[in-house]
């Protein structure tokens, strides 16, 4: 079969659905008859949305609710990622030995099988072996060695499958067969979820997994659900659809690039190896399981030999051209680690020196109230990669949320999601798809335990510095940790080889301007997050002297830190200055912020904690829900399009990167609901007037989730469960653990000093419901708590 993940669609399906409301916003209930509900829910590595239309919201909302764990019960049975399914079961089986199966499975093979004596093969659910070699080829970037492929074709093919539907039992007579539903079994969990929809007496719904969804009925007063799907090229058509479904396949986001040649995750069973050819499929069928394995099948086939599929009966087949390549503009993107709101001169600092920084706030458009994804490292680049919030991907924090002593925490922190899903498409991987080339240069930290193949597995051709781990073992080389007996315990990827003396941020950008200087016509995604300001605190020696020299004053007055600071300041000057001198300035857009905020105001706002920095006049630091722990530095520069001397108070967010890009690259969206917003509207374009009003995103809130504890000194808590929103100028914090909610005034008091939950009643109430809803619809994991 056309193997995939069940993520992965080249052909992003939009939602262009009357009254659906942005990702990033909850549940929409009409205060009007007929209700309209919608939700959405991670399962099978990807993102499913239901929206349901009926007379009454509670009805909707239970029937959402069996809706959402039919599809965890499938999963459970039908993944083969999961140990413990049925589908991982059956390949540990001895060969030519009838198995009883679930009638799920059943139903899933019946299909498979039916239409891969249609397609002559091309769609083969027997495949599983060689989906594990290509998982590994992505890892590795090398291809299977020739006897591997032999001996995983010879395990394969769908003839060597037998089904008996009465019993219902399956009897593989190849030693070794795995199977692989990738390309089938969404599709059917989308079914079944409609079914018990309408089981529920729901006569209107839409089911969407990662782009590939089924209608019943149309919504109240339509005639038809309005569905825009984009094509190989790029271009959008509006598709109507009634009690039918719709699913894309494609290689424009799953490939690997081995020895300069380009391989689909689309596995041709003729050959064992992924296709070389581009593809991308559209089908319409009566059933998402169907429409599912057809796009696969149609992938594979091809124009010649497409014929074939044409006597499925119901479905509609659309084979579209590999997208064009165009110019569009360099991407440098710079992230750094820890540092605060106020660590800037444009931000107000009077102890950081950081005149490349302020030269690109001055021409270009620096956002006051720009907002990390969560307190601490990790969700932040998460959401980033993955343009999914907190809830949906699952990773609140670093390591385990039960940090701390058990002693002191009132509540069990849920568990805590530590990489990000293969099956999920990244930013690197929809800009690499669209014809970037792609290099990471610094601070990993979503995944890739013991391997320095972290980002190399999620979309980027070139790492330095990137792995597991947070922080560096030194910011001097050889950058490495060893134990007692001399063995290296922790080794920075790429940096083995150095000279005494070198610094971890000259190094990294060293490496990075070699990645721009080499010989490659293809636009470039340059992902510099820094492992600077992150702790140790260390500088070089003559840095820190000369600030010493100096003095500092005031409330920022840690030498080395400020010599780290300004030695980011100057890295980054350095990459502004190579654009310049290449005559590619003018062409790249430049991103700088921070993950979270900066290590410090901790003791003003009565944590027992060492402050390094000061956010002020925002109140705390990093691993707070206060201000000072999520507002974040956001600086963007475009001279071809943005204009200079722009600032805006709008408040944004972490997942504004990911659809921003997106839309300026026209990359195509990947299959993953983004729950971001494109930020380009919210600046003058270059030529037009700085002065006067721009788009606000009046609408709109930004909601914050961190189930798990973050410990300081002496019992003393950085954080303790809790959630946030703010909407316009009202912020509220819910502690989690049954402390009183707070409420802020943020343009009258951002350093949140006054408390107005008590005065400000309707407010309150309104935006914890608000909170609730959205974490509602995101199934949000929740602390427990302490029996």
């Amino acid at each position: 079969m056309a193997q995939k993940p069940h993520a992965h669609r080249l052909l992003a399906l939009l939602f262009s659905l009357l009254g659906l409301a942005l990702a990033c916003q909850p549940p929409v209930r009409s205060t009007e008859a007929p209700t309209r509900w919608e939700a959405t829910h991670p399962a099978m590595g990807t993102l499913f949305r239901i929206v349901v239309h009926g007379d009454r919201a509670e009805p909707l909302q239970a029937a959402t609710a069996a809706a959402f764990a039919r599809i965890d019960a499938l999963d459970a049975l039908l993944s083969d990622y999961r140990a413990d399914s049925e589908v991982r079961q059956l390949a540990a089986a001895p060969p030519d030995t009838w198995q009883p199966i679930s009638h799920e499975l059943a139903a899933v093979l019946a299909t498979g099988l039916r239409l891969a004596q249609l397609s002559e093969g091309a769609f083969d659910p027997t495949l599983g072996r060689l989906t594990q070699l290509w998982r590994r080829a992505k890892r590795q970037g090398e291809l299977p060695t020739p006897d591997r492929l032999a001996e995983a074709r010879a395990a394969s093919g769908y003839r060597h499958l037998e089904l008996d539907l009465d019993r219902p039992a399956l009897r593989m007579r190849t030693a070794g067969m795995a199977l692989d539903l990738g390309g089938i079994a969404k599709g059917y969990a989308i079914d079944e979820a409609m079914r018990v929809l309408q089981e529920a007496g729901i006569e209107s719904a839409l089911v969407d997994g990662g782009g590939d969804l089924r209608v019943s009925a149309p919504p109240p007063g339509q005639d038809a659900w309005q569905i825009a799907v984009e094509d190989g090229r790029g271009d959008r058509a509006t598709v109507a659809l009634v009690h039918a479904a719709i699913a894309s396949s494609g290689d424009r986001y799953q490939f690997v690039e081995i020895a300069g040649r380009r391989y689909a995750h689309i596995i041709d069973p003729a050959t064992g190896l992924g296709m070389t050819e581009s593809c991308a499929a559209t089908v319409t069928a009566p059933t998402c399981m169907e429409a599912d394995a057809l796009a696969s099948a149609a992938c594979v086939l091809g124009a010649d030999r497409l014929a074939v599929l044409h006597a499925w009966p119901g479905a509609t087949i659309e084979l579209h051209a590999a997208p064009a390549r165009s110019s569009r503009p360099n991407i440098l993107f710079i992230l750094a680690d820890d540092l605060g709101w106020a660590d800037l001169g444009c931000q107000g600092s009077t102890s950081y020196r950081t005149p490349a920084l302020d030269r690109l706030a001055e021409n270009g458009i620096r956002f006051t109230d720009a907002y990390a994804a969560a307190a601490n490292c990790a969700p932040t680049r998460a959401t980033l990669m993955t343009g999914q919030s907190v809830p949906v991907h699952g990773m609140y924090t670093v390591g385990s949320g039960a940090r701390g002593k058990k002693a002191d925490r009132s509540m069990v922190p849920p568990p805590n999601v530590t990489e990000i899903p293969g099956e999920v498409v990244t930013l690197a991987e929809s800009l690499q798809a669209a014809g970037y080339r792609t290099g990471h240069f610094g601070k990993w930290h979503l995944g890739g335990y013991g391997t320095p193949e972290g980002p190399r597995a999620q979309g980027f051709e070139v790492n330095i510095g990137g792995y597991h781990v947070g922080h560096p073992p030194t910011y001097f080389w050889p950058y490495q940790r060893s134990n007692q007996d001399g063995e290296v315990k922790q080794q920075l990827p790429g940096l083995e080889e150095g000279q005494p003396g070198e610094y971890l941020s000259d190094r990294l950008t060293d490496e990075a301007i070699r990645f721009l200087e080499a010989d490659d016509d293809r636009p470039w995604f340059l992902y510099f997050p820094h492992y600077a300001v992150h702790t140790p605190i260390q500088a070089p020696r003559p840095a820190v002297d000369a600030v010493t020299k100096r003095g500092l004053s005031g409330r920022q007055v840690n030498a080395s830190y400020t010599a780290m600071v300004e030695n980011l300041d100057r890295n980054c000057g350095r990459l502004v200055q190579w654009l310049e001198r290449h005559r590619q300035l003018e062409n790249t857009i430049v991103i700088f912020s921070s993950d979270n905020g900066g290590y410090g105001g901790y003791l003003d706002a009565g944590v027992d904690q060492k402050d390094i920095t000061h956010n002020h006049p925002l109140k705390g630091g990093k691993g707070m829900m206060s201000e000072g722990g999520i507002r974040v530095p956001l600086l963007i520069h475009w001279p071809q399009r943005i204009a200079a001397g722009q600032v805006s108070a709008t408040p944004v967010h972490t997942l504004d990167f990911y659809p921003t890009l997106l839309a300026i690259t026209g990359a195509a969206a990947p299959p993953q609901a983004l729950e971001g917003r494109d930020l380009s509207p919210l600046w003058a374009q270059r030529g037009e007037a700085v002065e006067g009003p721009r788009p606000h995103f009046e609408d709109r809130a930004l909601y914050f989730h961190m189930p798990g504890y973050l410990e300081a000194r002496r019992g003393s808590w950085r954080a303790t469960p809790a959630g946030a929103i703010r909407r316009g100028k009202w912020k509220l914090i819910e502690p989690f653990d049954g402390k009183a909610v707070e409420l802020y005034d943020l343009h009258a008091d951002p350093g949140e000093t006054t408390n107005l939950a008590a005065a400000e009643t309707e407010v309150r109430d309104a935006l914890l419901a608000e909170l609730q809803e959205w974490r509602t619809a995101r199934q949000a994991p929740m602390p427990t708590p302490v029996d």
